[in-house]
């Protein structure tokens, strides 16, 4: 099995136990022992929508399940630039999946791969 495409670029890559979904692009993951919220990159799901329940249940399939999350840290001057509302901003791959939860959620039309307006 070969590892996940990540994107270009310097980062952190772990793995960790999703845990919890909080919505269509947030969950809560295992990691080293503490539970640690993670916010999906390039994927904005619309809270409260319909969309964000099917994200949140597509989601809901890895609790369990180990994941590989991939930090980028090429632009970051200080941690809090990877880190919003108390989350850790990721890329996100099922185990050995070459198609990370980021880039599957805006292929099923679930997300959009830049922010609304």
């Amino acid at each position: 099995m070969t590892p996940p495409k990540k994107p270009a670029g310097h980062g952190i890559s772990t793995r960790a136990t999703i845990v919890r979904v909080l919505d269509g692009d947030t969950f809560e993951c295992s990691w080293f022992g503490r539970k640690v919220k993670i916010r999906l990159m390039d994927c904005w799901v619309e809270d409260g929508s319909k969309s964000d329940k099917k994200a949140a249940k597509y989601l809901s399939q890895f609790i369990s399940h180990p994941v590989i999350v991939w930090i980028p840290t090429d632009e970051a001057t200080s941690v809090f630039d990877l880190i919003t509302f108390d989350r850790i901003l990721a890329w996100v791959w099922p185990k050995f999946d070459d198609e990370s939860v980021n880039e599957t959620l805006v292929r099923l039309g679930f997300a959009t791969a830049e922010k609304p307006k």
